[in-house]
């Protein structure tokens, strides 16, 4: 998932699949107990600001 993540991170440039992406990235942190590296994923991002 990390490399996934990352490979859309650098070649993409639509702000809507980066957006899901991240989602989607913080989605599977969560999912596997890491909540503090969602929860830093989605304060980094600064996703809320924009949903």
């Amino acid at each position: 998932m990390e490399r996934l993540c990352r490979f859309v991170y650098a070649k993409d440039r639509t702000d809507r699949i980066r957006t899901c992406a991240i989602l989607c990235h913080i989605y599977h942190h969560a999912l596997h107990s890491r909540w503090y590296r969602a929860r830093d994923l989605m304060l980094m991002s600064h996703l809320q600001d924009n949903i």
